[in-house]
């Protein structure tokens, strides 16, 4: 009997000791992660997120419990917006605004570390943006302009100052265009008075000379010119100059060989010794046009 109740008490001995490890094992372990988890909390209120992460993936491996794996990657968010934030300065220091902008607006607002600075970055980076995009409206490069703000607007979203800015410059971009379209069609206006009066003043210059010439010809010039009108002639000449109009200050629009025909419908005399046929000309290769020929080249003296 007392063979038994010694191996029963040391049975029992034994349970009771192997409850108290496992309870202390099972205690110690609630403390050890609480420990670790009040350790990653004080490291996110320092701001060295990494650490932290460490420590709560650790904590996520152990338990395997969803709290657990909610805080790590809470911690994994913080490690990518303090990411951001370091590469917003580096680009800001380059002096990419636009790549400072996208970087700052990553930075989460459980950054607790840099959140506020980054907002002030942020800031003051989009009004160096908004300043870039006056000059170039201000310079009427509005192409530019509407783009850097496109690519803004493309980062940060629903900013209503960025908006306003946009459709300002829209705005003024059509009353420019609207007004150079107006100042194009008065200079086009001015152009064509210009050329009608040049028109005019050339006209009455010629019927000045031909008036002139008429006045200063010789009976025999004007029977010479009469009978030219409505008859075929010859070219004589090795090479005649076709012109314009019946004068030298006319441009040669083309030359015409020696055997050329005209048939002249119209004259008109220059000076005492020239009389100008406008007629209808077929040239040696057989192409037929019209131009000024002077009578010169119809007896081969020039």
């Amino acid at each position: 009997m007392e063979s038994k109740f010694n191996l029963k008490t040391i049975l029992g001995i034994v349970v009771l000791v192997m409850i108290i490890l496992i309870g202390s094992f099972i205690g110690y372990s609630r403390f050890s992660v609480a420990g670790m988890q009040n350790r990653a909390n004080k490291l996110i209120d320092a701001g060295k997120y990494e650490e932290a992460y460490d420590i709560y993936e650790k904590i996520a491996i152990k338990t395997g419990t969803k709290t657990a794996v909610e805080l790590k990657n809470k911690a994994s968010a913080l490690v990518k917006s303090d990411e951001m934030f370091k590469e917003g300065k580096e680009k800001l220091a380059d002096g990419d605004y636009m790549a400072a902008i996208k970087a700052f607006s990553q930075v989460i607002e459980e950054d607790k570390k840099n959140y506020t600075t980054s907002q002030k970055l942020l800031e003051d980076s989009s009004e160096k943006i908004f300043d870039d995009a006056r000059a170039y409206a201000e310079d009427l490069d509005f192409k530019k302009s509407i783009s850097i703000l496109e690519k803004y607007m493309n980062i940060v979203e629903d900013d209503k100052e960025a908006k306003e800015l946009y459709d300002e410059i829209l705005l003024k971009q059509e009353k420019e265009e609207k007004l150079a379209t107006e100042e194009a069609e008065k200079d086009m206006e001015i152009e064509i008075d210009k050329i009608k009066e040049e028109i005019e003043a050339n006209l009455k210059l010629e019927k000045e000379t031909e008036k002139s010439n008429q006045s200063n010809t010789t009976p025999y010039m004007r029977e010479l010119a009469d009978s030219l009108i409505y008859s075929t002639h010859t070219i004589q000449s090795s090479a005649a100059n076709v012109r314009s109009g019946p004068s030298t200050s006319y441009p040669s629009f083309t030359n015409i060989k020696q055997g050329a025909t005209i048939y002249i419908y119209d004259t008109v005399i220059d000076g005492t010794d020239r009389v100008w046929c406008l007629g209808t000309i077929t040239a040696t290769n057989g192409r037929v046009f019209d131009g000024w020929v002077s009578s010169r080249n119809l007896d081969g003296s020039l």
